[in-house]
């Protein structure tokens, strides 16, 4: 057999001090327990190193079996910038997701039969799905170092699949969705799979393969092999074997769960049972289920042996499951109900305590002073990180570096290794430093070395140095390579200069749907949303396809354009819709103030059970629920996003609007139990208490959690300053200014415009209006805000002053604007003024009015004692009247006395409103002005018969 050494040893003893393995047995829709217990883990070294942390980045070696091996080639199968394709959270909702597609359940009696013949499923979806989501990537360019077992039925032999191997051996090169179809191929459950390879010499080989968990359905071992450094280009170096050196190695094994304690079969039964019987029982396979539980268990022995002789025991974790019964001991069982029967399983295993395997009884008993799985686990994740950071700080010592530095006179092909090495690392300094180095020395660079560096400017923004290694492309005759231009549009984008990557766009001879994707999402990063638009129009008629990354980057830029409409009709054409693209219409509308649709297009993906929500989807839809005080819906989301991931990743990504909701809806209560959920270090977590009291008009409270904040030490942001200020009056607003000028908040936009609103607010619009005319720049926000100032204060004329300002400005208005300045004319009997605004609105700036518009309209004409005008308007209005429209109606009938169209805009109100008892009040009242005391009893008995009672008038004093 092939030498199935997996592990290079690569990074720990070359800079650092230890050998991160991670293992993952085979146990089909079971994976859902360890995708639970790695969202966790993740979870945990993002709050030590923050959001970009991915499982990759802190293990060495990720063995996977079967549903392991799925998990593993998820977690490092690379993005286009070299970074995991999937997140530890993504595990979860993808086998949720897919599960019952790959599983179709069926219990007729034909399809029984049928597995006595041939496999129970066809596995045509799995396949599709596998080679649909890892594409073309091949087993070396995974972003760490994988293992993955399969059995070669032909040679009746293990084949194990190691990217370390690869590297040296191209036949072993396989295709990612080739190895994951072969290790998920369980006898009994899906079809063998064949397919072919070739080495560096054109020689063929084949495969004839099933799942992995035959040869190792706990791949711990497989893991780990001799230390030794390893570096691309070099590998005699490390292939001397040496003795197993365990006290480096920190070892994560993750169980996918067992049934010893309802002990499923005995030698009683199994007397009789067949051939059929072995491989079939009641929905079950004996034969399967004992290799596969007897490997694991037995390499999970062996482990916590080695370990405990060397006193290392700290140093391996093993979390298993042993108390799966019925349906969730299933590998396949992929029913909605059972699938979150598991997801509750893996959460409560987080709290069941480090337990080690009693071979007597098979029992898994707790290790003293272990503490729980969850404990544990953080315990893991500080090692980890620490061990990450130690690398990092000793990288010059690496042996990598080591070893290239002892080459005398290196080629360009030991510069392109180190240089992907510091690439695929993080290490953008180191990457770029070396190109100069290697500059100097005189190597000359070529088209694999370019794509490396300008990632690395891109990603520290280092606009200047790209563009002298733009200028050594067109020495070096790379200009019109296609993957050196496809980075070149990146690192231009990315560093800001988007017009430097359409010049290097519109100059490829060759183009790749890659090359149309990288540009337009530098339009959209950069803001020049309707080129985007222009460029996908463009890219599909020079014939090439858009796939679902140019459509939801071209659906953002419409978004962001607040064109939510006209991303719905790019939604339509989209085949198979991701959670990107429905994340992307939800939160669209969200921030365009169209809660109700944001909320309906969550509820249609939900009804569709096609995609299920991340917790991006989750925290857009929740400020959809704040906004419209939508308590019921919260509450559901709530209860779903701590069903289906850890609780710690939902209350870090979505806690803010899940508090601001609960605040909205007057439930203080469930808002302070979900402040205590979140991480209080954080000031995102303030931030939402404070505008969720903000919210509901409770200034002191706001004001009290600012002061609090400020004494437990909490770092303030920009977000908490602008926050705070509307809640404020004028002497704690005073103060926040003060505290503004002496703290670096001098050129943020954001808190002047909360300043300008806050001295508007209280009376001090002279002041309002020194610091907006002393804004070095202003946003769209900073006009409207002073527009509305303005307004507030009965000064319409500067309001359409201000406006005309705007319009030669570089800042164009939107529909709140006009709303502003609408409001001003009302406000301050503008009439005429007003009206030509509105009519200038569509014919000069092309805004096709809203509810809000005619609302202003119709008060400004009712202000004005117009109310027959008012009523003419009303009826020609091309939309519904709201209730909000005839309300300032009734009012203005109230001031004038106007009982005819009191009586129209209240009979309104009763169709729309029949529950507000003040309606009837008010006409009751005009009535009564009126002398006409019979219509205004009419109307108090429509009252009682309606059962409505005016709420009595209170004061705060």
């Amino acid at each position: 057999m092939e030498e199935s050494f997996v592990s290079d040893g690569t990074n720990p003893p070359s800079y650092g001090e230890r050998i991160t393995v991670l293992s993952m047995d085979g146990g089909g829709i079971r994976g859902i327990l360890p995708g639970t217990i790695l969202s966790f883990l993740e979870s945990k070294l993002q709050e030590l190193d923050g959001a970009d942390a991915r499982i990759a980045d802190y293990f060495d070696v990720i063995a996977g079996t079967s549903t392991g091996g799925l998990i593993a080639s998820m977690l490092t199968a690379p993005d286009e910038n070299q970074r995991p394709l999937f997140m530890a959270r993504d595990i979860v909702p993808f086998y949720l997701q897919h599960c019952p597609r790959i599983f179709l359940q069926s219990h007729s009696t034909f399809t029984r039969l049928q597995t006595l013949t041939g496999p129970k499923y066809n596995g045509k979806y799995l396949r599709s799905l596998v080679r649909r989501m890892l594409g073309a990537r091949r087993l070396h360019e995974t972003v760490t170092r994988v293992v993955i077992p399969t059995f070669d039925i032909k040679l009746l032999q293990p084949t194990i699949f190691s990217s370390f191997v690869a590297e040296m051996d191209s036949s072993k090169d396989a295709l990612l969705s080739d190895i994951c179809i072969s290790t998920s191929s369980a006898p009994t459950y899906l079809p063998a799979y064949n397919f072919k390879t070739h080495d560096s010499d054109g020689n063929e080989r084949e495969f004839h393969l099933v799942d992995g968990g035959v040869a190792a359905n706990n791949p711990a071992l497989l893991a780990m092999k001799p230390t030794g450094a390893v570096f691309p280009g070099g590998p005699e170096e490390c292939m001397a074997s040496k003795a197993l050196q365990y006290e480096n190695y920190v070892v994560v094994s993750l169980g996918t769960g067992t049934s010893k304690i309802e002990k499923k079969y005995n030698a009683k039964r199994a007397a009789r049972w067949g051939i059929l019987g072995w491989l079939y029982k009641e929905g079950h396979s004996p034969l399967v289920d004992a290799f596969t539980f007897a490997s694991g268990d037995m390499v999970d022995l062996h482990m916590s042996l080695i370990f405990r002789s060397i006193r290392c025991e700290h140093n391996y974790l093993r979390i298993q499951d042993d108390t799966l019964s019925g349906d969730t001991s299933s590998t396949d069982k992929a029913t909605r109900k059972n699938m979150e029967a598991l997801v509750k399983i893996g959460k409560e295993l987080l709290q069941k305590p480090v337990s080690r395997m009693n071979l007597d009884n098979g029992i898994f008993e707790p290790v003293e002073n272990a503490g729980t799985n969850e404990e544990a686990l953080t315990r893991f994740a500080r090692l980890l990180s620490d061990e990450r950071r130690l690398r990092r700080q000793r990288i010059q010592n690496s042996s990598a570096q080591a070893l290239f530095d002892k080459l005398s006179q290196p080629n360009v092909f030991a510069w392109t290794a180190i240089l992907g090495f510091y690439s695929r690392n993080g290490l953008s300094d180191e990457c770029v430093r070396a190109y100069s180095e290697m500059k100097l020395k005189g190597v000359l660079p070529d088209k694999y070395v370019f794509p490396k560096v300008f990632r690395a400017c891109g990603q520290l923004l280092w606009l200047e140095v790209g563009i002298q290694v733009h200028k050594d492309v067109v020495i070096c005759g790379c200009e019109f390579d296609l993957q050196v231009c496809n980075s070149l549009i990146d690192m231009y984008s990315k560093s800001g200069d988007v017009g430097s990557g359409r010049r290097v766009f519109d100059e490829m001879v060759e183009r790749d749907v890659l090359s149309w994707n990288s540009m337009i999402s530098g339009y959209v990063c950069n803001g020049f949303l309707e080129f985007s638009v222009e460029l996908l129009a463009t890219m599909r008629i020079r014939g090439f396809e858009p796939d679902i990354v140019t459509w939801n980057t071209v659906m953002d830029a419409y978004c962001r354009m607040g064109l939510c409409d006209e991303a719905w009709e790019i939604f339509d054409q989209i085949k198979e819709p991701n959670i990107i693209s429905w994340t992307t219409l939800v939160s669209g509308y969200s921030r365009i103030g169209n809660h109700e649709k944001s909320l309906g297009i969550f509820r249609e993906m939900m009804s569709r059970r096609v995609v299920f929500p991340d917790l991006d989807s989750l925290s857009s839809v929740l400020v959809s629920c704040r906004h419209l005080g939508a308590l019921v819906c919260g509450q559901e989301i709530h209860g779903y996003g701590i069903r289906s991931v850890d609780s710690s990743s939902f209350y870090k990504s979505a806690g803010a609007a899940l508090l601001t909701m609960y605040v909205r809806c007057k439930r203080i209560q469930d808002a302070v139990n979900v402040f205590e959920l979140m991480d209080r270090f954080d000031v995102v977590t303030w931030n939402a208490m404070i505008l969720g009291f903000v919210d509901l008009e409770m200034g002191h409270l706001a004001l009290e959690c600012f002061s609090k904040m400020q004494r437990s030490g909490i770092m303030n942001n920009q977000i908490t300053i602008s926050t705070v200020l509307p809640a404020c009056d004028l002497k704690s607003g005073k103060q926040v200014h003060a505290y503004i000028t002496k703290n670096s908040f001098s050129s943020v936009i954001p808190v002047w415009n909360a300043l300008i609103y806050m001295y508007s607010k209280c009376g001090c619009i002279g002041t309002a209006y020194s610091i907006f005319s002393n804004m070095i720049s202003r946003d769209l926000v900073s006009w409207n805000t002073m527009i509305g100032g303005f307004g507030m204060h009965g000064l319409g004329q500067s309001a359409l002053q201000l406006l005309r300002d705007m319009s030669h400005s570089d800042v164009c208005p939107n529909s709140v604007t006009f709303t502003s300045a609408l409001s001003a004319c009302s406000h301050s009997g503008l009439v005429d003024e007003g009206l030509k605004l509105f009519h200038t609105m569509t014919r000069d700036f092309g805004f096709t009015p809203g509810m809000e518009h005619f609302s202003c309209v119709v008060d400004l004409l009712a202000r004005a004692d117009r109310l027959e005008d008012a009523v003419g308007f009303i009826e020609k209005m091309p939309l519904k009247p709201s209730k909000h429209i005839w309300s300032a109606l009734l009012a203005a009938c109230r001031a004038q006395q106007n009982v005819s169209v009191a009586k129209l805009a209240a009979e309104q109100l009763f169709q729309l409103e029949p529950e507000h008892a003040g309606n009837y009040v008010t006409l009751s009242n005009i009535y009564a002005r009126a002398g006409r005391w019979d219509d205004a009893v009419a109307v108090r008995k429509l009252m009682e018969d309606r059962g409505l009672v005016k709420p009595s008038g209170y004061s705060w004093i």
